[in-house]
């Protein structure tokens, strides 16, 4: 999954090989900077956050002599061993693309890392780095009515 703060990057990921689940081992070395299909190019820093599909990494948007423009994060899918985990990445990116509001993390790019062993395209998309995801933001809160009316309005303005 990646350590995190370790400052080599790595990415620990399954795929699926006809029917069978293999594993790959991602090695983005040290300061790896990775290029969008946008042309835009993102830093890699250590790990900040794992889940069951994905590995978020601390990153930097780059300028095109490579400087540090700005900070960023990075998602890696690790989860490749389904067709319908690639297609729900592929979906998160597309529809992160078409949404502006902010209460929802900006997309800057994505793209893939081949994984020289495996020839295996890792996919990742790059985003705004910070806050919680709904799931913590939400964990151990009690909502009356008018609060959940409000957060849920929030949320709908959000996508609309």
């Amino acid at each position: 999954m990646g350590f995190w703060g370790c400052k080599v990057a790595y990415v620990e990921y399954s795929y699926l090989d006809g029917e069978r689940v293999r594993h790959g081992f991602l090695d983005l070395g040290r300061s790896a900077i990775v290029t969008a299909t946008n042309e835009t190019g993102f830093r890699i820093g250590p790990a900040v956050r794992g889940g069951g599909n994905g590995v978020v990494f601390s990153a930097a948007l780059v300028d095109e002599k490579g400087n540090d423009v700005a900070p960023c994060a990075v998602k890696f899918l690790r989860r490749m061993d389904t067709r319908s985990r690639v297609d729900r990445f592929a979906n998160e990116a597309r529809i992160m693309k078409s949404l502006g509001h902010d209460a929802i993390a900006r997309f800057f790019g994505q793209g893939a890392v081949r994984d020289p062993q495996t020839g295996i395209d890792v996919p990742w998309l790059a985003m705004t780095l910070g806050g919680a995801n709904m799931r913590e933001f939400v964990k151990g809160w009690e909502f009356s009515l008018a609060e959940f009316k409000t957060i849920a309005l929030d949320a709908i303005r959000a996508v609309e």
